[in-house]
């Protein structure tokens, strides 16, 4: 098992030295919107002691396949986000350990509007308090569902592919 040291201290992606790409994306106005409100995404690759990956389903009208839970970053910390989202999503309460990758985006509205923001990768395992033996509330908040998973699903693709096998590589 690895041996890491839990984050504590509040982040600034724009200053942390791990892996970063950048994009550059038109969006929608109603999605620039949202976006151009937060600071970014905080996105939790959660591994069990047997190396699988907690992954997320929006089983209503939400995104399509399997991701890693993840939440906007509005008036909350990065970290504080990653935990309540996670729990809130599958129920499993994340111990936070390290930042593992960087998307810097460069986000452009049709009218000419332009934001950048961030996703933040973590790393987590789940917290010793948290759901017996790492269990999954299947039925979770809303229409989400979740579950443990060894590899990439095949309908992952893009940039959830590339933060799922990050986090089942490291």
């Amino acid at each position: 098992m690895r041996e890491v040291t839990p984050i504590t201290a509040p982040i600034d992606p724009e200053t942390l030295d791990v892996p970063c790409a950048r994009t550059e994306r038109e969006l929608p106005p109603d999605a620039f919107d949202r976006h151009e409100a937060s600071a970014g995404v905080a996105v939790v690759g959660v591994t069990n002691d047997r190396g699988d990956v907690l992954l997320i389903r929006d089983t209503g009208d939400g995104p399509d396949g399997w991701l890693l839970p993840y939440g906007h970053v509005e008036d909350e910390g990065w970290i504080e986000t990653a935990v309540d989202w996670t729990d809130g999503l599958t129920g499993i309460v994340p111990e936070i350990e390290t930042v593992l990758f960087v998307r810097e985006n460069h986000l452009v509205a049709p009218d000419g509007r332009e934001t950048t923001t961030h996703h933040v990768v973590f790393t987590a395992t789940p917290a010793a308090d948290s759901t017996p033996d790492g269990d999954v509330r299947y039925d979770c908040a809303n229409d989400w569902t979740a579950d443990w998973h060894t590899t990439v699903p095949e309908n992952a693709d893009g940039e959830t592919r590339d933060d799922i096998e990050r986090v089942l590589d490291q």
